[in-house]
């Protein structure tokens, strides 16, 4: 199949969880196609492939379009806001409450920057 010989040996992030997958192999038996990965085996129809491989995000796509670099000092802030609440709550119990708006905040910026990938795959795509 082209598209998953396209991603053999390519690394890329898993929109799921974010993390990182190499595709190693796959082998197709009948109707069904079983894909290795360096994090797991996959095992889908042959219909189902091309929907499958949409939720991955080429690694090196991201990297072009330069999101890494432009948002590499807004990551570093947030972790250290985020470890500055983790001290501030074992400390003073009281904290919590804004820790978790806090925490709000964190996953709004995860969702805009999910977006932003989203996207760049449609904008690559055109």
């Amino acid at each position: 199949m082209k598209a998953l010989d396209e991603v053999m040996g390519r690394d890329f992030v898993f929109k799921k969880d974010n993390s990182n997958v190499r595709f190693l192999s796959y082998k197709i038996k009948g109707e069904e196609v079983t894909i290795v990965t360096d994090r797991e085996w996959f095992v889908k129809h042959k219909s189902e492939i091309l929907l499958f491989l949409d939720w991955f995000i080429p690694v090196g796509g991201v990297r072009n379009m330069g999101l890494a670099q432009v948002n590499k000092n807004q990551f570093e802030d947030v972790k250290s806001i985020i470890k500055n609440n983790i001290e501030k709550v074992q400390s003073d119990k009281s904290y919590i409450p804004q820790a978790m708006e806090v925490n709000n905040q964190i996953k709004s910026l995860i969702e805009i920057a999910k977006m932003e990938i989203d996207a760049f795959k449609v904008l690559k795509g055109a």
